[in-house]
């Protein structure tokens, strides 16, 4: 009692005295015989003596308002007494849960509204108080001697949270504050400077929503998102390699379900699917290279010209022919003036127009050639009179402007076609002309002669027969 100053202790002792006492009565009847109001007095003793807060009543304590138990030592209104909590306080997440403190002391009664009133402190990594908040729970128990009080959370997700707490049954008597530290040792350090007490980085870690995490480690939730202590060490860092689309995770290479041309392409896009360069996605379909459009097979799928639209099918543009009703350009013919010298006698001249045909010929579409007009040679010719002579009539030139035509290129199986028809058309009239010479030079030689008609020396033009001379015989 001396050293520890404890009252209580000699409690112990009084009572293991009054025990030994009642048994020793007990069992020796002669002692109960000599001394009956010794015998009747230790058995009718109530455990310490109602501990001053009752009335003893033949071995049973009647309590004074504010108190209870079977000895009365329990004062309603006065909280537990806490000897110690667990851990002196001290709660590491990264081995338990720390959800609760467990404190130790006396005395933990049922029903007896005991409440844990508690202060939230929640701190930044660089020492920075984040928010304080409280909040009162119940105190659970466990036995007489034990309980605890549970330890709420915030969903801001701090550095490290520190918790102060008293106990009290009315909201008057309380006990003393104690303090609980949560952190977690696999990236945070404890440092205490002369009782100030916080928590430094380790090296090679993240800290994400409120959990310590390796450099490099997934995320559970996201396979897509990795620890990244170079770039961020509080929030998840999208893995380069993987695509993470409409809040999905896809692998390199993973097309996008039955769309077999777009596919997960992280050198592209992580973040949107790709289109494959062999492939055409029109209409949410994909086409395949050189594929044609269904029921029109002039469209067709051609990566290199667009993607995302029907390209037009070379060999399907039409060749388009020159039209004469339609001149690109009207040319009207350059004529000369004809000046002819007269005599005083008018000699009637008479002019034939010599005039080569023109020939178009049609280019493709890129290219466009210019075909010239031929030169009309106006030629005058005079007879002869006996009288006058005639002067020399100045030719009259018409030269007429270049035209330029153009039509959509043949293509190769074109041109193969049209020598294809000529070869034989030409071949068909060659065969013919044949046929009819030869039909003709039978016929002429079955007559026996021609019929000349009675003539004396002279010369006669035949009809169907050059000029011949034929002698009557």
């Amino acid at each position: 009692m001396k050293i520890t100053g404890i009252t209580e202790l000699a409690k112990i002792h009084l009572e293991e005295i009054l025990q030994t006492c009642s048994a020793f009565i007990l069992v020796n009847s002669t002692f109960q015989e000599e001394n009956p109001e010794v015998t009747y007095e230790i058995q009718t003793l109530c455990p310490w003596n109602c501990s001053g807060n009752g009335i003893c009543n033949s071995g049973n304590c009647t309590c004074y308002t504010g108190y209870a138990g079977s000895d009365c030592s329990f004062d309603l209104s006065a909280p537990p007494t806490i000897t110690h909590i667990s851990d002196f306080g001290f709660c590491d997440k990264s081995k338990e849960n720390c959800d609760e403190i467990t404190v130790y002391g006396k005395y933990f009664l049922e029903n007896m509204n005991t409440f844990c009133y508690m202060t939230r402190l929640m701190y930044n990594v660089d020492g920075a108080s984040l928010a304080t908040e409280s909040y009162q729970i119940g105190l659970q128990e466990r036995t007489l001697f034990e309980g605890f009080c549970p330890l709420q959370y915030s969903s801001l997700r701090p550095w490290v949270t520190f918790f102060q707490f008293n106990i009290s049954n009315d909201d008057k008597s309380f006990t003393k504050t104690f303090n609980v530290y949560t952190f977690q040792s696999l990236c945070q350090e404890y440092q205490n400077n002369s009782g100030d007490i916080y928590y430094t980085f380790k090296d090679g870690f993240c800290f994400i929503d409120g959990s310590c995490v390796i450099d490099g480690e997934t995320n559970p939730k996201n396979l897509c998102d990795i620890c990244s202590v170079a770039n961020n060490r509080y929030r998840w860092t999208l893995n380069e390699g993987l695509c993470q689309i409409d809040g999905v995770c896809f692998a390199r290479g993973e097309v996008q379900g039955t769309n077999f041309c777009r596919f997960c392409n992280p050198s592209s896009s992580n973040s949107t699917w790709s289109l494959d360069n062999e492939f055409c996605f029109i209409r949410n379909r994909c086409y395949f290279r050189w594929e044609p459009r269904q029921l029109n097979s002039c469209e067709i799928c051609d990566p290199d010209q667009d993607q995302s639209d029907w390209s037009l099918n070379k060999d399907c543009i039409p060749t388009s022919e020159v039209s004469t009703d339609s001149p690109t350009e009207s040319v009207e013919p350059i004529i000369e003036n004809t000046t002819i010298l007269e005599s005083t006698t008018k000699i009637p001249t008479t002019s034939t127009e010599a005039t080569e045909p023109t020939w178009v010929t049609t280019y493709s579409t890129s290219e466009k050639k210019t075909s010239s007009a031929s030169t009309s040679a106006h030629v005058s010719t005079t007879p002869r009179a006996s009288t006058s002579a005639l002067t020399s009539a100045t030719p009259q030139t018409s030269t007429m402007a270049p035209i330029e035509v153009s039509s959509a290129s043949l293509s190769e199986t074109d041109i193969i076609a049209i020598l294809c028809a000529s070869g034989i058309a030409f071949a068909i009239v060659i065969a013919i002309a044949c046929v009819v010479y030869r039909t003709r030079t039978l016929k002429k030689d079955s007559k026996t002669r021609w019929t000349i008609p009675n003539v004396k020396n002279t010369t006669k033009e035949i009809p169907g027969i050059s000029l011949m001379k034929y002698t009557k015989k």
